[in-house]
């Protein structure tokens, strides 16, 4: 039963994964940077304000980089497919995890409670990189646990070059591992050349991090973990159990971690923590039946609610939508995202030419040659593509040739 629970769990996100990507934070820079770095024949630091997150680690990315370069134009179908198999992966280590506290049924369970969460529903169809970090991080304490340290810090490593956060995590394990230097090591000489090559392209390790650039006044908010994300409450039975220290100080110093970081990534950034907490609060549940009957009520809300959001990715996959379609039925063009929505710039854009971007903040689906305003160097553009509600990129010399009302794009032929 648990079984067919977490397949159909997992095919419901698959449904997910297979449409067109939406979140902000792809489009952003987790797809955009590798596109990038394939349009331009090299990997390198992108300057200005606008991809500064080129300077972080970028494993994530690099993954996606071979999924478009695969797949091309449906790169981001690729890279929401390695999401989605990093969600079965961090679920079958929580498995792993769970088995060695509980017998098969109860750990299955926790691999259930884990994996039905809506967060990792939507993460399981996007091109965001926390799924990934999740993976990892699980076989970090699932090797830590095994007493096989360098592999535990092999995947700290990885974990690191996915996301800079998870050097948290290494402290933290490092502390309860009993101060291990077999397993601090690897993790170092994995993720340490991510920080020496953003201080030779910066003259800083951590950039942007504490360089000004982010706003560090953000921090997480408790309520929104059960309203915005839609966590299950029963994960935090986890703190409630001290059968084993290791789990324990884990959950609690991680969830510690969590409150003092700033950050807008909210339920997110503790999704790398959940493995474990599903483990824990599984081991509570056992012990009550109604606490099994609650956790199933969850359960189907939650795999209820995962199937529900994913009901407007129907008309695309069955042909009804084209991608266009889909995406300019879906996408908020308020946050200065770039799409073709009536075919003008693939009709009128030539290979040959080069367009000065403005004012757009969200880059992904441009599919024509350009350079934008942060990393424009002089060079000679035929057009100027400015982003219309931004009025500070109104003006520009030129002459008026275009303008979409619904995605805010005004193009300006170069005098």
């Amino acid at each position: 039963m648990l079984s067919a629970i977490l397949i159909f769990a997992a095919l419901v996100n698959l449904v997910g994964a297979l449409g067109p990507e939406l979140g902000f934070d792809a489009l952003w820079y987790h797809l955009t940077i590798p596109k990038l770095y394939l349009m331009w024949g090299r990997i390198d630091f992108i300057p200005g304000g606008l991809l500064y997150y080129s300077a972080m680690p970028r494993l994530g990315e690099f993954l996606f980089l071979g999924a478009m370069r695969v797949m091309g134009e449906a790169g981001d179908l690729g890279a929401h497919l390695i999401s989605w198999l990093a969600g079965i992966g961090a679920a079958f280590v929580t498995y792993k995890i769970a088995r060695k506290y509980l017998d098969q049924k109860f750990s299955l369970l926790a691999a259930v409670i884990f994996y039905a969460t809506p967060l990792l529903g939507w993460l399981s169809g996007s091109a965001y990189v926390d799924l990934i970090r999740t993976f990892f991080e699980a076989l970090v304490v699932y090797w830590l646990l095994e007493k096989k340290f360098v592999m535990a810090g092999t995947a700290a490593g990885l974990a690191i070059g996915t996301k800079t956060l998870a050097i948290g995590s290494l402290a933290i394990l490092f502390v309860l591992s009993g101060f291990n230097f077999s397993f601090l090591l690897p993790a170092v000489f994995l993720g340490g050349p991510w920080f020496i090559w953003a201080w030779q392209k910066t003259g800083y390790p951590f950039y942007p991090l504490g360089a000004g650039i982010l706003n560090t006044n953000e921090h997480s908010s408790l309520s929104g973990l059960f309203t915005e994300n839609k966590l299950n409450p029963l994960f935090f039975l986890a703190f409630l159990n001290r059968t084993n220290f290791f789990l324990w100080a884990y959950t609690l110093a991680t969830f510690l971690f969590w409150l003092v970081t700033p950050q807008g990534g909210g339920g997110r950034y503790l999704l790398p923590y959940l493995p474990v907490y599903a483990v824990l609060a599984t081991q509570m549940i056992s012990k009550k039946r109604w606490l099994v009957a609650l956790a199933g009520v969850f359960v189907v809300f939650s795999i209820a609610y995962r199937s529900a959001a994913n009901v407007k990715i129907i008309p695309y996959l069955t042909g009804k939508e084209t991608r266009t379609e889909y995406l300019c039925k879906n996408l908020d063009f308020s946050t200065a995202v770039f799409v073709d929505c009536d075919g003008w710039f693939a009709e009128n854009i030539k290979s040959s030419d080069l367009v000065l971007v403005k004012g757009f903040h969200n880059l992904y689906y441009v599919d024509f040659p350009f350079v934008d305003e942060t990393w424009y160097k002089g060079e000679k553009t035929d057009y100027t593509l400015i982003y219309g509600r931004n009025e500070s990129h109104k003006g520009n010399r030129g002459t008026k040739i275009y303008e979409n009302q619904l995605t805010g794009a005004i193009i300006y032929k170069t005098q």
